[in-house]
């Protein structure tokens, strides 16, 4: 009897599975294979006539003259040959403990609440880690993502009332829009660069995964990666082990990396990163994968944008000697030699914007660090929870709110 229920709920689940198509897909996430482009070319890298790829949104690329949506016919498969491998896909993960992320579908016409998220949660036992509502017009529907490795608790899910379908979730679609084509986004394609990406991974499986689940989801892909690419140095940590070296005792530094649901692999040769990264999308606890990308300062306009917008649409010159553009300026109000104060969590002492070799910072908690000739900090006032009356004793503070744990009064230059 057991087994025919089992049957029949599968045999449910493989036909519904045809209801999601690439077309639903395609408007929940932007596919790493399309992206708006400008429909001229310009010179790129080598003076190779290229055309630029930008970040706008659909609609927004849709809108504009000089832009057209681009989709690489090639990654699109035929919608019987995908349906085809949602199903096997499925009967290859009936009947085991192998976990997968899903996407459930919401039912049309139910309200989505928290109430009613966390009443599924609460009821079945899953975790879902977003939720994603369709920006197609014509089918505006909603959606949650989850991680599981128990089928049976899957066919639980299903057949609620408020969900229609559930899907196991294709790596290739758990990849960033920002990871286009074969050569990334971002115009840093110099054959020796090396790029760096980051990984969500779900909270349900960091929970099966047990108390140091980072540490061991970060071995494991580390392990596999270095099969694969012998020749490279890929490092892959935590994310939040990035910050394990600003806590006083291993315990709390190992808390912090445990904490982050985000693991970072580093050291990764460009003409390789779209390949490691589908890789990566493979892994059962990833939900998604993104892209470092090169990051620039834009000093050279904001500075003038927030003084005086003069121009901001119609001179893109970082002309700051343009007259009245730096109106604050003008008036000889630079900041130079005041003094400023910041409650936070915490500061980087030995950080290039803080260190002074010169005047060693150390600072235990309860304790206040004070400097005459400290080149960037002239207090630090290094406090726990529950002694906030300690900054009772800071001159020139007139009000601040009450738990942060540091204050850093910063000389700016």
């Amino acid at each position: 009897m057991f087994t025919n229920l089992i049957c029949l709920a599968l045999a449910f689940m493989q036909t519904a599975l045809s209801e999601i198509t690439q077309k639903d897909l395609r408007g929940i996430f932007i596919h790493h294979q399309e992206f708006c482009r400008e429909t001229t070319s310009r010179i790129g890298t080598g003076g190779v006539y290229l055309q630029h790829r930008t970040s706008h949104s659909p609609s927004t690329c849709e809108q504009s003259t000089s832009h057209e949506w681009h989709i690489n016919q090639d990654s699109v498969l035929d919608e019987e040959e995908f349906q085809l491998q949602l199903q096997n896909n499925r009967r290859r993960l009936t009947g085991t403990t192998e976990g997968h992320v899903y996407l459930a579908r919401v039912a049309k016409d139910t309200l989505v609440t928290s109430d009613l998220r966390l009443q599924l949660e609460k009821d079945i036992g899953v975790t879902f880690d977003d939720y994603f509502k369709s920006v197609d017009t014509d089918n505006e529907r909603e959606y949650f993502i989850l991680y599981s490795a128990d089928m049976k608790e899957i066919s639980i899910l299903e057949q609620e009332d408020s969900i229609d379908e559930l899907i196991p979730l294709p790596p290739a679609w758990k990849l960033s829009p920002l990871l286009l084509g074969d050569t990334g986004h971002d115009d840093d394609k110099t054959p020796d660069s090396l790029k760096t990406l980051t990984i969500r991974i779900s909270r349900r499986a960091k929970v099966l995964l047990g108390a140091n689940s980072m540490t061991t989801l970060s071995k494991r892909m580390a392990t596999e990666l270095n099969q694969l690419y012998p020749a490279l140095t890929l490092t892959v940590h935590s994310a939040g082990s990035e910050a394990s070296t600003h806590f006083e005792t291993i315990k709390e530094s190992q808390m912090h990396t445990e904490a982050s649901e985000w693991m970072v692999i580093s050291n990764i040769p460009a003409s390789l990163r779209d390949e490691i990264a589908l890789i990566i999308a493979g892994f059962p606890e990833t939900t998604r994968v993104e892209p470092v990308m090169l990051h620039t300062t834009s000093n050279a306009w904001a500075r003038w944008i927030t003084q005086s917008y003069k121009g901001a649409t119609t001179d893109p010159s970082k002309n700051i000697g343009t007259t009245q553009r730096a109106t604050v300026w003008n008036r000889g109000i630079t900041g130079k030699n005041q003094v400023v104060g910041v409650g936070d969590s915490g500061l980087a002492t030995k950080n290039c914007l803080f260190n002074d070799p010169a005047t060693p910072m150390t600072v235990a908690t309860g304790a206040t660090f004070n400097s005459k000739t400290h080149r960037k900090v002239a207090q630090y006032v290094a406090f726990a929870d529950g002694t906030f009356q300690k900054l009772k004793k800071m001159k020139n503070v007139v009000k601040m709110c009450c738990h942060y744990n540091r204050i850093v009064i910063y000389r700016l230059l």
